[in-house]
């Protein structure tokens, strides 16, 4: 029974890769990840599934991203993780022949109810709630020289403009960008700001420590940002 069930490319790779998987990676993907339910980000769910299954290494971030996108599509209440693991086992998108399909939508369902993945599903989504999502930022420094009457005299002083240009996603489309002229007062104005932020977020993190409330982030901060 072919499902009408499109799967968007990008989990295209990760659901593959779980459809390809033996009944033995299987088993021991499934019990890795409900033995651990405390690792809310991306990065580290990912790193598990390869240490639990060491072939998936490779594709683990994959598969973690396709079942974390697959959970945000299942209603609050209720049980839909059947219906949805049999729309995209019989899904015309995955390169799995008849027989094996029930088989790998019963695997999918098993995994879609994972709390560990629902809560980190549940987060990134929230997270992402928003008009415009941070992706990057960088900072331009220009030097503007100031010119007299006469401009064949040359420069009669010069000032430093800074241009923040900051990359956000928004709700449609691609990444966009906005840019914004900063002066030297700005930067210490702006660098006051995020230390503040900075400060506010370590404090918040020790009360969820202390509350034994686990704390869900995408991407794990790299070392050399990490103060």
């Amino acid at each position: 029974m072919p499902s009408s069930l499109r799967i968007p490319a990008p989990y295209q790779p990760g659901l593959q890769a779980l459809a390809d998987m033996g009944d033995e990676s299987a088993a021991a993907l499934l019990e890795g990840l409900r033995d651990e339910t405390r690792l809310l980000t991306t990065d580290r769910l990912a790193e598990h599934v390869g240490d639990s299954v060491p072939e998936l290494a490779g594709s683990a971030k994959d598969i973690i991203e396709a079942l974390l996108s697959l959970i945000t599509l299942l209603p609050e209440e209720g049980n839909g993780a059947e219906q949805l693991a049999s729309d995209v086992a019989y899904s015309q998108d995955l390169e799995i022949d008849d027989a094996p399909r029930a088989e790998f939508s019963a695997r999918l369902q098993a995994m879609l109810e994972i709390e560990s993945l629902a809560v980190a599903a549940r987060a990134s989504d929230v997270v992402t709630e928003y008009g415009r999502v941070f992706h990057d930022a960088r900072i331009l420094n220009d030097l503007r020289p100031v010119f007299g009457p006469d401009p064949t005299q040359g420069p009669k002083a010069a000032t430093l403009i800074a241009t923040l240009k900051i990359d956000y996603h928004p709700p449609r489309g691609s990444l966009d960008s906005e840019f914004y002229a900063l002066e030297h007062a700005d930067l210490l104005r702006l660098r006051d700001v995020v230390d503040r932020a900075i400060a506010k977020h370590a404090s918040l993190r020790q009360v969820m420590d202390k509350m034994s409330l686990p704390y869900w982030e995408y991407l794990e901060v790299p070392s050399d940002l990490d103060d």
